[in-house]
């Protein structure tokens, strides 16, 4: 009967770990609204829309549907064609855009001032608000530029793409440091091609200037075999310099950037503020009663065994 109950316990146990993958599979892919709204019912149903997974994505397709939208208005056939109904569609996004914000303002309840705690929030607040400015004189490129930033609003919806940003600026430190040693590099080496070539090859390496521009040049890797033939033509073992510039630079600094890079992708995702959101999120509000049953599983297994123990020890010499 112990191992049945047992059982039974241990099942249970499964069974709320299962909800609890249920609920993380079912969380939202952004927490940019509150998970518990201090509001009525209008509140608690713009929280369950804005934090709803499809609400998420279909936020996503109208972001890249407006996209497309700006894309076309850049060819002057398709513009004049249909350029009307383009610019209809653009303010149709927009509207769409200002009701996402209204949601998801609306789903803070008695504290709508705390959606401006988030800048991702103030930027998508910001970028669509001015897309309501009208479009007067020298102004109208400025509000073109406006609308192209209703795409990068794509960064504010996804997640990921926030940790990548946010990685990307935590590397700008060590990657000036990388970059000065670069910069170095780019100097030595462009000082002793200077010193090699710039009697027979000025047009390349008539200056420092000149020298390390044609260095950028061989950095990119693009026809730059055609310029250690060059170098040759004058020094026949000039292929060492050029060589070990591409050795040193592209295989070895470069590579150092792009490690540091991945670290600091790596460190902005482990240090991500949203991590302990989510989860606080969608623990369940029995997980103390889960603990409890957890504990009383153990105790219950162990009395288990000690009773089978006892049953299937051989009887001591002093018994018989």
């Amino acid at each position: 009967m112990r191992l049945r109950g047992t059982r039974s316990l241990i099942r249970r146990d499964r069974d709320s770990e299962a909800d609890e993958d249920e609920q993380r599979a079912a969380a939202p892919i952004d927490e940019g609204v509150p998970s518990s709204p201090s509001g009525g019912p209008v509140a608690r149903l713009c929280q369950r829309v804005a934090t709803a997974r499809w609400f998420q994505w279909a936020v996503v397709a109208a972001i890249l549907g407006n996209a497309l939208v700006l894309g076309v208005q850049t060819y002057a056939d398709e513009d004049s064609r249909v350029g009307g109904l383009l610019v209809d569609v653009d303010r149709a996004f927009l509207y769409l855009f200002s009701v996402e914000i209204a949601i998801r303002v609306l789903a803070y309840g008695r504290h709508p001032w705390r959606f401006l705690r988030e800048p991702w929030n103030v930027f998508d607040l910001i970028v669509v608000g001015a897309g309501f400015i009208p479009s007067i004189g020298a102004g109208a490129t400025v509000l073109r530029l406006v609308r192209v930033l209703r795409v990068a609003r794509i960064v504010s919806v996804i997640p990921d793409l926030r940790i990548v940003l946010r990685g990307l600026l935590r590397s700008l430190a060590p990657i000036g440091a990388v970059s000065f040693l670069a910069l170095l590099f780019f100097y030595l080496y462009g000082m002793v091609g200077w010193l090699l070539f710039h009697s027979e090859n000025p047009q390349e390496w008539g200056n420092i200037g000149r020298s390390m521009l044609t260095l950028f040049e061989v950095l990119t890797l693009e026809d730059w075999v055609d310029v250690m033939d060059r170098g040759m033509e004058i020094h026949s073992w000039s292929w060492i310099y050029f060589i070990s510039f591409v050795l040193v630079t592209v295989f070895i600094v470069l590579n150092i950037v792009i490690a540091v890079v991945i670290n600091s992708v790596e460190a902005a995702r482990d240090e991500d503020p949203q991590g302990g959101e989510v989860a606080a999120t969608i623990e369940p509000k029995g997980a103390e009663g889960t603990d409890e049953r957890l504990r009383a599983s153990i105790e219950e297994m162990k009395a288990v065994l000690e009773e089978l123990e006892r049953r299937t020890a051989p009887p001591n010499a002093d018994d018989r």
